[in-house]
C-alpha cells in the first residue's frame, strides 16, 4: 500500500518528508489509525536473525544458530571434500572412471597364502564324465491335466438379468411411500397418545392436590372450632366462679384424690 518510496521514508524515520494530502500520506494516516504498531513491527522484522545475521557472531544464546547459515556451511563442506584446484571431470568419461590398482597393506603371510591358493587350478572334468552328463536323459516336468467336466462344474452359470418393468417400479415406489406414510401416522398417533396421557396424569395430580388441600382446610377448621369451643367453656366456668365469689359463695373444693 505504501509502495517502496513511502515505506522507505517511514522506515528511516523521515515521516516529515511526506507531503500532506498526498496518496502516501492518506495511506499512512489510515495505517496509523488501524495499526499504530506498524513501525515497531517493521523494526523488529528488520533486525530478525533471518534478515540480519550480524548478531550471530556475538550471540550468547544456548540454541544452535548454525541452521541460519546453512548455505555457507554446505559450501565450506563441499570445498573441504572437493578442493578448488581439482580438475573438472565428466561422469561419462571412461578414462576418469577407471580407478588405479588398490594397494594392499596385508601381511606377507597372507599374501603368500593368497598366491598359493590362486596357483592351484581347479580340476577339469574328464571326457568320460562329459559323456555321462550328455547321455543322462533329462526328465520333463509333469503337468497335471484338469478334466473338462471339472471346469464345467466349477464355472458358475450366469444368471439372466431381470429387467424391471415400469409397472414394477411404480409398485415399488407406491409400496415404499405407503410404508413411509404408515410409519409417520403411527409415530403421530403414539405422540398424540403420549401427550393425552401426560395431560390426564397432570389433571389427576392437580385434582388430587386440590382434594388434599380442601381436606387439610377442613381438618384445620375443625381443630379451630374445637379449640374455640373449649375456650368458651373455660370462659363460662370462670364467669360462674366469678359470680359465686361476688355473691359470697365459696367455690366447691375439688378433691385432689379424684
Amino acid at each position: 500500500m505504501l509502495k517502496d518510496t513511502g515505506h522507505g521514508l517511514i522506515a528511516n524515520g523521515q515521516e516529515d518528508a511526506i507531503t500532506p494530502g498526498s496518496e502516501i500520506a492518506n495511506v499512512w494516516d489510515k495505517i496509523k489509525s488501524m495499526f499504530p504498531w506498524y513501525r515497531q513491527i517493521n523494526d523488529l522484522i528488520g533486525t530478525s536473525l533471518l534478515v540480519d545475521k550480524s548478531a550471530l557472531a556475538h550471540s550468547t544464546s544456548v540454541l544452535d544458530l548454525t541452521v541460519l547459515t546453512a548455505s555457507s556451511l554446505n559450501e565450506s563442506i563441499e570445498d573441504e571434500i572437493i578442493p578448488a584446484q581439482s580438475p573438472k571431470w565428466d561422469i561419462e568419461d571412461d578414462e576418469i572412471l577407471t580407478s588405479p590398482p588398490l594397494i594392499c597393506h596385508a601381511s606377507p603371510l597372507a599374501v603368500q597364502a593368497f598366491d598359493a591358493s590362486s596357483d592351484v587350478a581347479s580340476p577339469l572334468p574328464s571326457r568320460k564324465q562329459k559323456l555321462e552328463l550328455t547321455a543322462r536323459p533329462t526328465s520333463k516336468p509333469k503337468i497335471a491335466v484338469k478334466p473338462k467336466h471339472a471346469d464345467l462344474r466349477d464355472t458358475p452359470t450366469p444368471s439372466p438379468m431381470q429387467h424391471k418393468s415400469m409397472g414394477d417400479q411404480i409398485a415399488e415406489v407406491f409400496s415404499a411411500s405407503s410404508q413411509a406414510q404408515a410409519a409417520t401416522s403411527h409415530a403421530q398417533i403414539q405422540a398424540r397418545l403420549a401427550l393425552e396421557d401426560c395431560k390426564n396424569n397432570t389433571a389427576q395430580k392437580v385434582e388430587q392436590m386440590h382434594i388434599d388441600f380442601q381436606r387439610e382446610q377442613e381438618v384445620c377448621l375443625q381443630q379451630d372450632q374445637e379449640a374455640c369451643h373449649q375456650h368458651e367453656l373455660l370462659m363460662i366456668d370462670r364467669q360462674i366462679e366469678l359470680e359465686q365469689l361476688q355473691h359470697g359463695f365459696a367455690p366447691p373444693v375439688i378433691d385432689p384424690n379424684l
